[in-house]
Protein backbone atom coordinates (compact mmCIF):
# COMPACT_ATOMS: atom_id res chain seq x y z
CA UNK A 1 0.00 0.00 0.00
CA UNK A 2 2.78 2.60 0.87
CA UNK A 3 4.94 1.75 -2.08
CA UNK A 4 1.65 2.06 -4.44
CA UNK A 5 1.10 5.53 -3.09
CA UNK A 6 4.71 6.84 -3.57
CA UNK A 7 3.72 6.12 -7.29
CA UNK A 8 1.02 8.43 -7.10
CA UNK A 9 -0.93 4.31 -8.33
CA UNK A 10 -3.99 4.83 -6.23
CA UNK A 11 -6.07 1.98 -7.89
CA UNK A 12 -2.95 0.05 -7.01
CA UNK A 13 -3.26 1.05 -3.53
CA UNK A 14 -6.93 0.94 -2.99
CA UNK A 15 -6.79 -3.04 -4.20
CA UNK A 16 -4.03 -3.89 -2.05
CA UNK A 17 -5.49 -1.95 1.05
CA UNK A 18 -8.68 -4.16 0.28
CA UNK A 19 -6.74 -7.17 0.60
CA UNK A 20 -5.50 -6.23 3.50
CA UNK A 21 -8.41 -5.20 5.29
CA UNK A 22 -9.66 -9.07 4.32
CA UNK A 23 -6.69 -10.68 5.83
CA UNK A 24 -7.32 -8.93 8.88
CA UNK A 25 -10.76 -9.96 9.17
CA UNK A 26 -9.75 -13.59 8.15
CA UNK A 27 -6.94 -13.04 11.22
CA UNK A 28 -9.33 -11.48 13.21
CA UNK A 29 -12.12 -14.35 12.98
CA UNK A 30 -8.93 -16.95 13.02
CA UNK A 31 -8.39 -15.76 16.61
CA UNK A 32 -11.66 -15.29 18.27
CA UNK A 33 -12.01 -19.09 17.01
CA UNK A 34 -9.35 -19.60 19.22
CA UNK A 35 -10.85 -17.80 22.45
CA UNK A 36 -8.07 -15.43 22.03
CA UNK A 37 -9.56 -11.51 22.18
CA UNK A 38 -7.98 -9.98 18.95
CA UNK A 39 -6.56 -6.49 20.52
CA UNK A 40 -6.70 -4.21 17.24
CA UNK A 41 -3.43 -1.89 16.88
CA UNK A 42 -4.32 1.54 16.29
CA UNK A 43 -3.60 2.36 12.39
CA UNK A 44 -2.88 5.92 12.97
CA UNK A 45 -2.18 7.68 9.49
CA UNK A 46 1.85 8.89 9.01
CA UNK A 47 2.05 12.29 10.27
CA UNK A 48 4.93 12.80 8.41
CA UNK A 49 4.53 14.01 4.56
CA UNK A 50 7.90 13.39 3.29
CA UNK A 51 11.21 11.73 4.69
CA UNK A 52 12.56 15.73 5.32
CA UNK A 53 9.81 15.72 8.05
CA UNK A 54 10.56 12.29 9.57
CA UNK A 55 14.18 12.57 9.86
CA UNK A 56 13.92 16.22 11.40
CA UNK A 57 11.80 14.33 13.83
CA UNK A 58 14.98 11.30 14.10
CA UNK A 59 17.32 14.37 14.53
CA UNK A 60 15.11 15.94 18.01
CA UNK A 61 14.63 12.57 19.73
CA UNK A 62 18.42 11.78 19.15
CA UNK A 63 18.93 15.30 21.20
CA UNK A 64 16.12 14.40 23.36
CA UNK A 65 18.43 10.73 24.36
CA UNK A 66 21.54 12.67 24.36
CA UNK A 67 20.60 14.97 26.84
CA UNK A 68 18.91 13.18 29.11
CA UNK A 69 21.90 10.45 29.24
CA UNK A 70 23.75 13.62 30.30
CA UNK A 71 21.43 14.35 32.82
CA UNK A 72 21.43 10.92 33.83
CA UNK A 73 18.12 10.24 33.58
CA UNK A 74 18.00 6.99 31.83
CA UNK A 75 14.02 6.44 32.48
CA UNK A 76 13.35 9.43 30.01
CA UNK A 77 16.61 7.95 27.95
CA UNK A 78 14.82 4.77 27.48
CA UNK A 79 11.08 6.28 26.15
CA UNK A 80 12.91 8.40 23.90
CA UNK A 81 15.06 5.48 22.58
CA UNK A 82 11.57 3.61 22.39
CA UNK A 83 10.29 6.25 20.39
CA UNK A 84 13.31 6.66 18.21
CA UNK A 85 12.69 3.22 17.34
CA UNK A 86 9.04 3.81 16.09
CA UNK A 87 10.28 6.43 14.33
CA UNK A 88 12.96 4.97 12.27
CA UNK A 89 10.66 1.85 11.38
CA UNK A 90 8.39 4.36 9.12
CA UNK A 91 11.70 5.00 7.08
CA UNK A 92 10.94 2.47 4.30
CA UNK A 93 7.24 4.22 3.95
CA UNK A 94 8.94 7.50 2.95
CA UNK A 95 10.85 7.23 0.07
CA UNK A 96 14.26 9.22 0.44
CA UNK A 97 15.97 11.71 -2.61
CA UNK A 98 18.05 8.82 -3.44
CA UNK A 99 15.28 6.38 -3.84
CA UNK A 100 13.15 9.00 -5.60
CA UNK A 101 16.04 9.39 -7.74
CA UNK A 102 16.27 5.43 -8.62
CA UNK A 103 12.44 5.64 -9.17
CA UNK A 104 12.50 8.29 -10.90
CA UNK A 105 15.27 6.76 -13.43
CA UNK A 106 13.49 3.04 -13.30
CA UNK A 107 9.55 4.30 -14.61
CA UNK A 108 11.23 7.09 -17.23
CA UNK A 109 13.06 3.92 -18.93
CA UNK A 110 9.91 2.11 -18.87
CA UNK A 111 7.89 5.14 -20.45
CA UNK A 112 10.81 5.50 -23.69
CA UNK A 113 10.43 1.75 -23.95
CA UNK A 114 6.57 2.13 -24.01
CA UNK A 115 6.56 4.64 -26.35
CA UNK A 116 9.52 2.89 -28.35
CA UNK A 117 7.01 0.02 -28.59
CA UNK A 118 4.11 2.26 -29.94
CA UNK A 119 2.15 1.36 -26.69
CA UNK A 120 0.93 4.53 -25.96
CA UNK A 121 -1.78 3.99 -23.35
CA UNK A 122 1.48 2.50 -20.87
CA UNK A 123 3.47 5.51 -21.93
CA UNK A 124 0.66 8.23 -20.73
CA UNK A 125 0.23 6.09 -17.36
CA UNK A 126 3.86 5.72 -17.05
CA UNK A 127 4.34 9.48 -18.05
CA UNK A 128 2.02 10.49 -14.77
CA UNK A 129 4.07 8.97 -12.44
CA UNK A 130 7.05 10.37 -14.42
CA UNK A 131 5.84 13.73 -13.48
CA UNK A 132 4.08 13.16 -10.09
CA UNK A 133 7.82 11.24 -8.92
CA UNK A 134 9.33 14.82 -10.06
CA UNK A 135 7.17 17.03 -8.43
CA UNK A 136 7.64 14.56 -4.70
CA UNK A 137 11.28 14.61 -5.50
CA UNK A 138 11.21 18.55 -5.94
CA UNK A 139 9.26 19.13 -2.97
CA UNK A 140 11.95 17.44 -0.79
CA UNK A 141 14.34 18.60 -2.34
CA UNK A 142 13.01 22.01 -1.16
CA UNK A 143 12.63 20.63 2.10
CA UNK A 144 15.94 19.12 2.60
CA UNK A 145 17.97 22.06 2.13
CA UNK A 146 15.77 24.40 4.01
CA UNK A 147 16.85 21.72 7.06
CA UNK A 148 20.23 22.27 5.94
CA UNK A 149 20.27 26.30 6.23
CA UNK A 150 18.39 25.98 9.72
CA UNK A 151 21.60 24.46 11.54
CA UNK A 152 23.67 27.08 9.79
CA UNK A 153 21.28 29.75 11.27
CA UNK A 154 20.99 28.43 14.47
CA UNK A 155 24.82 28.32 15.01
CA UNK A 156 25.50 31.75 14.34
CA UNK A 157 23.21 32.50 17.48
CA UNK A 158 25.72 31.27 20.54
CA UNK A 159 23.59 28.54 22.78
CA UNK A 160 24.96 26.68 25.88
CA UNK A 161 23.03 24.09 28.00
CA UNK A 162 23.84 24.33 31.47
CA UNK A 163 24.36 21.76 34.61
CA UNK A 164 19.92 22.12 34.97
CA UNK A 165 19.87 21.22 31.07
CA UNK A 166 18.21 24.45 30.45
CA UNK A 167 19.39 25.87 27.18
CA UNK A 168 20.69 29.36 27.56
CA UNK A 169 20.50 31.70 24.38
CA UNK A 170 23.34 34.82 25.04
CA UNK A 171 22.51 38.19 23.13
CA UNK A 172 24.88 40.08 24.36
CA UNK A 173 28.63 39.25 25.80
CA UNK A 174 27.73 40.57 29.40
CA UNK A 175 25.35 37.98 30.07
CA UNK A 176 28.25 35.52 28.80
CA UNK A 177 31.03 36.91 31.15
CA UNK A 178 28.28 36.18 33.71
CA UNK A 179 28.27 32.70 33.21
CA UNK A 180 31.48 31.87 32.44
CA UNK A 181 32.39 33.87 36.22
CA UNK A 182 29.86 31.65 37.75
CA UNK A 183 31.32 28.20 36.03
CA UNK A 184 34.76 29.43 37.24
CA UNK A 185 33.09 29.68 40.94
CA UNK A 186 31.58 26.09 40.55
CA UNK A 187 34.88 24.75 39.77
CA UNK A 188 36.71 26.63 42.13
CA UNK A 189 34.36 24.90 44.67
CA UNK A 190 34.58 21.40 43.45
CA UNK A 191 38.34 21.64 43.82
CA UNK A 192 38.27 23.26 47.39
CA UNK A 193 36.11 19.90 48.14
CA UNK A 194 38.21 17.65 46.21
CA UNK A 195 35.28 16.83 43.98
CA UNK A 196 37.51 16.19 40.53
CA UNK A 197 34.76 14.25 38.52
CA UNK A 198 32.25 17.31 39.10
CA UNK A 199 35.58 20.00 38.18
CA UNK A 200 36.09 17.54 35.31
CA UNK A 201 32.59 18.73 34.23
CA UNK A 202 32.56 22.10 35.18
CA UNK A 203 35.84 22.53 33.01
CA UNK A 204 34.32 21.49 30.10
CA UNK A 205 31.16 23.40 30.08
CA UNK A 206 33.60 26.21 30.56
CA UNK A 207 35.84 25.71 27.24
CA UNK A 208 32.37 25.70 25.54
CA UNK A 209 31.38 29.09 26.84
CA UNK A 210 34.98 30.61 26.03
CA UNK A 211 34.54 29.31 22.77
CA UNK A 212 31.55 31.34 22.70
CA UNK A 213 33.12 34.37 23.33
CA UNK A 214 34.49 34.86 19.29
CA UNK A 215 30.11 35.24 18.54
CA UNK A 216 29.52 38.00 20.68
CA UNK A 217 31.70 41.63 20.40
CA UNK A 218 32.98 43.49 22.68
CA UNK A 219 31.95 47.37 23.38
CA UNK A 220 35.40 48.07 21.59
CA UNK A 221 34.80 46.00 18.94
CA UNK A 222 30.74 47.03 18.69
CA UNK A 223 32.12 50.31 18.39
CA UNK A 224 34.53 49.37 15.40
CA UNK A 225 31.48 48.07 13.64
CA UNK A 226 29.47 50.42 14.23
CA UNK A 227 31.73 53.64 12.69
CA UNK A 228 32.10 51.21 9.82
CA UNK A 229 28.68 50.37 9.25
CA UNK A 230 27.68 54.88 9.40
CA UNK A 231 30.47 54.84 6.92
CA UNK A 232 28.83 52.20 4.13
CA UNK A 233 25.29 54.16 4.70
CA UNK A 234 26.96 57.60 4.35
CA UNK A 235 28.23 55.86 1.39
CA UNK A 236 25.42 54.65 -0.10
CA UNK A 237 23.54 57.75 0.02
CA UNK A 238 26.06 59.83 -1.70
CA UNK A 239 25.81 57.04 -4.18
CA UNK A 240 21.89 57.57 -4.04
CA UNK A 241 21.63 53.74 -3.18
CA UNK A 242 18.51 54.21 -0.73
CA UNK A 243 17.55 50.99 0.03
CA UNK A 244 21.13 49.69 0.64
CA UNK A 245 21.30 52.61 3.05
CA UNK A 246 17.99 51.43 4.49
CA UNK A 247 19.41 47.93 5.13
CA UNK A 248 22.33 49.48 7.07
CA UNK A 249 20.60 52.15 8.92
CA UNK A 250 18.84 49.25 10.80
CA UNK A 251 21.69 47.64 11.42
CA UNK A 252 23.24 50.80 12.68
CA UNK A 253 20.35 50.92 15.16
CA UNK A 254 20.98 46.84 16.09
CA UNK A 255 24.63 48.20 16.75
CA UNK A 256 23.65 51.08 18.88
CA UNK A 257 20.82 48.96 20.53
CA UNK A 258 23.99 46.45 21.51
CA UNK A 259 26.93 49.53 22.47
CA UNK A 260 24.44 50.92 24.54
CA UNK A 261 23.57 47.48 26.02
CA UNK A 262 27.38 46.38 26.10
CA UNK A 263 28.02 49.75 28.13
CA UNK A 264 25.34 49.77 30.79
CA UNK A 265 26.78 46.58 32.01
CA UNK A 266 31.05 47.56 31.75
CA UNK A 267 32.56 47.22 35.02
CA UNK A 268 33.52 50.88 35.82
CA UNK A 269 37.47 50.67 36.49
CA UNK A 270 38.65 51.40 39.78
CA UNK A 271 40.73 54.86 40.75
CA UNK A 272 43.79 54.53 42.07
CA UNK A 273 43.93 56.25 45.88
CA UNK A 274 47.20 58.62 46.00
CA UNK A 275 48.83 58.42 49.44
CA UNK A 276 50.54 62.21 47.74
CA UNK A 277 49.08 65.48 49.48
CA UNK A 278 46.57 66.98 46.92
CA UNK A 279 47.68 70.75 46.05
CA UNK A 280 44.69 72.60 45.11
CA UNK A 281 45.31 75.40 43.02
CA UNK A 282 42.78 78.37 43.96
CA UNK A 283 42.76 81.89 42.48
CA UNK A 284 43.82 84.58 45.04
CA UNK A 285 41.57 87.14 45.39
CA UNK A 286 43.04 90.53 44.80
CA UNK A 287 44.13 92.25 48.04
CA UNK A 288 43.88 95.87 45.97
CA UNK A 289 40.57 97.36 44.16
CA UNK A 290 43.20 98.49 41.55
CA UNK A 291 45.44 96.88 39.98
CA UNK A 292 47.77 99.48 39.36
CA UNK A 293 48.49 99.90 42.74
CA UNK A 294 49.62 96.57 43.63
CA UNK A 295 52.16 96.23 40.63
CA UNK A 296 53.38 99.93 41.79
CA UNK A 297 53.83 98.30 45.46
CA UNK A 298 55.68 95.44 44.13
CA UNK A 299 58.28 97.59 42.16
CA UNK A 300 59.07 99.98 44.82
CA UNK A 301 59.48 96.56 47.64
CA UNK A 302 62.07 95.33 44.74
CA UNK A 303 63.32 98.78 44.25
CA UNK A 304 63.41 98.99 47.86
CA UNK A 305 65.18 95.50 48.25
CA UNK A 306 67.84 96.48 45.45
CA UNK A 307 69.23 99.46 47.65
CA UNK A 308 69.08 97.64 50.45
CA UNK A 309 71.50 94.82 49.26
CA UNK A 310 74.61 96.95 48.87
CA UNK A 311 74.18 98.09 52.45
CA UNK A 312 74.14 95.27 53.99
CA UNK A 313 76.75 94.17 51.78
CA UNK A 314 79.11 97.25 53.01
CA UNK A 315 78.76 96.88 57.06
CA UNK A 316 81.56 95.34 58.52
CA UNK A 317 81.46 92.51 60.98
CA UNK A 318 83.00 94.29 63.69
CA UNK A 319 79.75 96.59 63.76
CA UNK A 320 77.62 93.25 64.09
CA UNK A 321 78.98 92.82 67.81
CA UNK A 322 76.81 93.49 70.34
CA UNK A 323 77.95 96.44 72.52
CA UNK A 324 80.32 95.83 75.64
CA UNK A 325 77.98 95.14 79.27
CA UNK A 326 77.64 98.11 81.76
CA UNK A 327 78.55 96.73 84.91
CA UNK A 328 77.80 97.93 88.48
CA UNK A 329 78.18 97.37 91.67
CA UNK A 330 75.65 95.93 94.35
CA UNK A 331 75.92 99.04 96.90
CA UNK A 332 75.71 101.16 94.40
CA UNK A 333 73.01 104.02 94.39
CA UNK A 334 69.64 104.20 91.87
CA UNK A 335 71.01 107.82 91.12
CA UNK A 336 74.13 106.28 90.10
CA UNK A 337 73.21 103.57 88.26
CA UNK A 338 71.11 105.87 86.49
CA UNK A 339 73.88 108.44 85.35
CA UNK A 340 76.11 105.29 84.20
CA UNK A 341 73.12 104.52 81.60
Amino acid sequence: VANAAARRDFTGAATAQAALDKANERLEDAMVSEGDDAKEEDSTPCKFQSRADLEEAITEVSKRINNAIEKKEFNKATEYQTELDELEKLRPTLPSIDELEARLKEVTSMMNEAIKNKNFKDADALHKDVDDLEKKLEEEKSKMALEENEPSSQESVPTFTNQTGDTIIFDNRHKLVEEINRYKALLQSALDAKKFKDASRHQQSLDKLEALKSMLPTAEELGEQLTKKKAEMNNAIQNKDFENAEKLNEEVETLERKLEEERKHAPVPKQKVSSAPVVIKAPIKAAFKDRTNSIDIAKAAAKAAKSAAPLRKMRPVSKLRPKAPLTARSNNTVLAVTQML
